[in-house]
C-alpha cells in the first residue's frame, strides 16, 4: 500500500482522542453559530484533519454516522463523493513549499463559491498547511474569503511549520490543538493495532512525537530501511538526496526528527554539555531552513549538518 493511501484521513474511519472537539464543533453547528472562518492551529500529526472528515461526515450523512463511538461507517455516500473529489460541498485546497497554489486558483475558487450549490446545503472550503500558502494566493484567498455568502464556510489548517499572517489570525476564530502525553500515547497505540504494524523503531514513549508524525515515520524508515539510532549522517544524506529529487516535504520532515532524535539521545547520556548541545540543535535547524529557503546544493547541506552531527 502506498503510503499516501495509509496517511489519507479519509481512510480513518474512526476519531480517537479528540472526541471533545468534534463535540464542540458539531455544537456549533447545531446551534447555527459555527464561525465563518474557522482556524484550527497545532502540531502536524495531531489529527486536525481527521477531526474535520468525521465532523463534515456528521454534517452530511448524519446517518451513517455513528455519533456517540465516533464512527464513520464505511459505505457511507458521503465518504465516497469525497473520496473521489465529485461532492460539490467540499472545495479542498493544500498549501506547500513549492508554492503550487497559485492567483488563478484563487480566482477559480472565487467564482466556484459565488454560485449556489446545487443542493443547497452549506459549503466548506478547506485551506490545509495554511501557513505554506504563498503570500500573493494569500492576499487573493483573503479577498474571497470577504465575499459575502451566506452558505460558505471557511476551515484553515495551520500545521506550525512557519509563521502566519496576521491578516489571517485576526479574521478567523482560532482553536488551538495540544494532545497530553497519555492521550498521545492512547492513539498511537490504537494506530499500532488498527494497522497491524510490527518492528517499531521509533521510540514514541519518550520522544514528542504527534500520531500522525509516527505513522509517516515508521513507513518512511521500513520502506528505505532507515535505522534511527545509528549512520545519522548516511539517513540524512538519503533523505535530502530523495527530497531534492521527489520535493515531497515528508523527507525534510523525518530529517528534522532524525535530528531531534540525535540530540535527545546525546542528551540523555548526559556526556555532553547541555548548552552546547541546545545551540547545534539551533545551528541545525539553521542549517535546514537554508536549505530549503536558498536551494542549497546537497554536499553544501550535508557538510554544514556534519559539523553538529557526529555518528
Amino acid at each position: 500500500m502506498k503510503i499516501e493511501n495509509i496517511l489519507d484521513t479519509k481512510n480513518s474511519l474512526e476519531l480517537y482522542g479528540l472526541d471533545n472537539y468534534l463535540d464542540n464543533l458539531i455544537s456549533l453547528f447545531e446551534k447555527k453559530k459555527f464561525p465563518k472562518i474557522l482556524l484550527l492551529t497545532g502540531a502536524k500529526g495531531l489529527g486536525k484533519n481527521t477531526l474535520i472528515n468525521h465532523f463534515l461526515s456528521y454534517v452530511f450523512d448524519k446517518e451513517n454516522y455513528n455519533i456517540e463511538k465516533k464512527i464513520i461507517n464505511n459505505n457511507a455516500k458521503y465518504l465516497n463523493l469525497y473520496k473521489n473529489n465529485v461532492f460539490e460541498n467540499i472545495i479542498y485546497l493544500q498549501g506547500d513549499s513549492n508554492n503550487k497554489i497559485k492567483i488563478e486558483d484563487a480566482r477559480n475558487l472565487k467564482s466556484k463559491i459565488l454560485k449556489r450549490s446545487s443542493n443547497n446545503l452549506p459549503r466548506f472550503i478547506i485551506f490545509d498547511d495554511i501557513e505554506l500558502f504563498n503570500k500573493n494566493s494569500l492576499n487573493a484567498l483573503l479577498k474571497t474569503i470577504e465575499e459575502p455568502s451566506k452558505n460558505n464556510f471557511f476551515i484553515l489548517i495551520n500545521n506550525l511549520q512557519c509563521p502566519i499572517l496576521e491578516t489571517i489570525k485576526s479574521r478567523s476564530l482560532e482553536t488551538k490543538f495540544f494532545l497530553p502525553l497519555d492521550k498521545r500515547l492512547l492513539i498511537i497505540n490504537f494506530l499500532i493495532k488498527e494497522k497491524k504494524l510490527e518492528n517499531i523503531i521509533i521510540d514514541y514513549k519518550n520522544i514528542d512525537i504527534t500520531p500522525g508524525h509516527f505513522i509517516l515515520f515508521h513507513f518512511l524508515c521500513k520502506e528505505n530501511k532507515i535505522d534511527l539510532n545509528k549512520d545519522y549522517l548516511k539517513n540524512i544524506n538519503l533523505l535530502i538526496k530523495l527530497f531534492k529529487k521527489t520535493k515531497n516535504r515528508y523527507y525534510i520532515l523525518l530529517i528534522n526528527f532524525i535530528i531531534e532524535n540525535f540530540f535527545y539521545t546525546k542528551i540523555k547520556l548526559k556526556k555532553e554539555n547541555i548548552n552546547d548541545l541546545i545551540k547545534k540543535r539551533l545551528q541545525a535547524s539553521k542549517t535546514i531552513e537554508n536549505f530549503l529557503v536558498y536551494n542549497l546544493t546537497q554536499n553544501s547541506f550535508i557538510n554544514s549538518i556534519s559539523e553538529v552531527i557526529h555518528d
